[in-house]
C-alpha cells in the first residue's frame, strides 16, 4: 500500500476446508518492511545405490575418519531480503573442519560440508550452523534451527514425508573407524574459471580396508550449467 486511503480486506478459505464460523481467529499485521532471513539445517543422506529409488531416509550426522558429509541449509527469506548468506559451522571438535559455503543471491539453499581428519578422536555433541548476511547497512547473523524428518519413508510418491524441527543439530565422530574410501582435491582452495572455460581439478583417492572396486565419479553443482 503506497498511498493513504481506506482499504477493505477480505479473508476467506480458498480451499473450502472449513465451514464459516465466527469463532475462527485471523491476524492482520501491518508494519514497515524489515528484510531478514531464517535458516534450517538438515543432515543429507548419501545418494541411493539404486538411482530410481524413492526412499526418504531418516539420517543423522556420523563422521568416520577421512569422511565428508553434507548438511543442507535452507533459507527462509523475509520482506524481500535477497542477498548472499555466508555459512559456517561453530562448535566443531578438533580434527573436523567445515568448508566455506554460501547461499547465493535469490537462492534458497546450499550445502555445507564437514570433513574429519585421519587422526580425529571420538566425539559427540551439538554443533551450530550460522549464516551471515547484510540488509542495507545492517549486519544479520542467524543461527540455523535443526531439521529432520519424523521417520523413514520407503516411497515418497506414495507417502508424505513429514518434516520436523529438532532441538539441536547433533554430530558424532568415530576415532577408530575410517571411511572405506575418501576423495579430496589435491589442494584446498577455491577453483575458478571463466564463463565457457574448462577446469581440471586433480583429486586424491584413499582406500581403506578391503575396498578395491572400480569407481565412477559424477559431479553435482548448484547451477545446472556447471558440469
Amino acid at each position: 500500500m503506497k498511498e493513504d486511503g481506506v482499504y477493505r480486506l477480505q479473508v476467506r478459505d480458498l480451499f473450502n476446508r472449513h465451514e464459516s464460523n465466527p469463532g475462527f481467529v485471523y491476524r492482520l499485521s501491518i508494519r514497515k518492511e524489515a528484510p531478514d532471513f531464517r535458516l534450517v539445517a538438515m543432515p543429507q543422506a548419501p545418494p541411493p545405490v539404486n538411482k530410481d529409488a524413492k526412499e526418504a531416509p531418516l539420517w543423522t550426522l556420523f563422521l568416520r575418519r577421512g569422511e565428508t558429509l553434507p548438511i543442507k541449509v535452507l533459507a527462509f527469506r523475509r520482506d524481500n531480503f535477497n542477498g548472499e548468506i555466508e555459512l559456517h559451522a561453530e562448535g566443531l571438535p578438533p580434527g573436523v573442519i567445515c568448508a566455506a559455503a554460501k547461499i547465493e543471491t535469490n537462492k534458497n539453499s546450499a550445502l555445507v560440508f564437514l570433513t574429519a581428519s585421519d587422526n580425529t578422536n571420538d566425539w559427540s555433541g551439538p554443533i551450530r550452523i550460522v549464516g551471515e548476511g547484510k540488509a542495507g547497512d545492517s549486519a544479520l547473523v542467524r543461527e540455523a534451527r535443526a531439521g529432520s524428518i519424523t521417520w523413514t519413508v520407503p516411497d515418497y510418491n506414495n507417502e508424505a514425508v513429514r518434516p520436523r524441527l529438532v532441538r539441536e543439530l547433533f554430530l558424532a565422530v568415530s576415532g577408530v573407524e575410517s571411511a572405506p574410501i575418501a576423495i579430496e582435491t589435491a589442494e584446498r582452495k577455491v577453483w575458478e574459471t571463466t564463463v565457457g572455460g574448462k577446469l581440471q581439478i586433480p583429486l586424491k583417492l584413499a582406500r581403506n580396508g578391503e575396498f578395491n572396486e572400480n569407481l565412477k565419479l559424477k559431479t553435482t553443482a548448484t547451477r545446472p550449467s556447471i558440469l
